[in-house]
């Protein structure tokens, strides 16, 4: 229970940016569902997807992490005030591009037959 206090006293603290607020939210929301997902997908023996699952939980965990240092610095500013972060930008975009990558490729194989 204090577990719970605590975040709702963190989401209405004030001094707290609410960018972090919505990356952080959107984060646990991804990783509870994917963790969740790998969860169920294990009960039902295949575990191929269920480690596509976990895959899927430590990026948006990676992601979480790190997103918000990326914005932040991105947002202050240009040139030496990026701090070496423009880096992760291309997790940001190659995550879902591989994404749209495999549901185009199943999508090709579903029809091409």
């Amino acid at each position: 229970m204090n577990i719970i206090n605590d975040l709702l006293d963190w989401l209405n603290d004030e001094s707290v940016n609410s960018g972090l607020k919505v990356v952080a939210l959107l984060g646990g929301v991804g990783m509870v569902i994917t963790l969740c997902g790998a969860i169920v997908v294990s009960f039902t023996g295949k575990f191929a997807r269920a480690g596509k699952w976990l895959a899927a939980f430590a990026v948006i965990a990676i992601l979480m992490g790190s997103g918000y240092t990326v914005m932040k610095t991105i947002s202050t500013g240009t040139g030496e005030d990026i701090d070496n972060q423009v880096n992760m930008l291309a997790a940001f975009a190659a995550v879902p591009a591989y994404g749209s990558y495999l549901l185009y490729k199943k999508h090709k194989e579903k029809h091409m037959d």
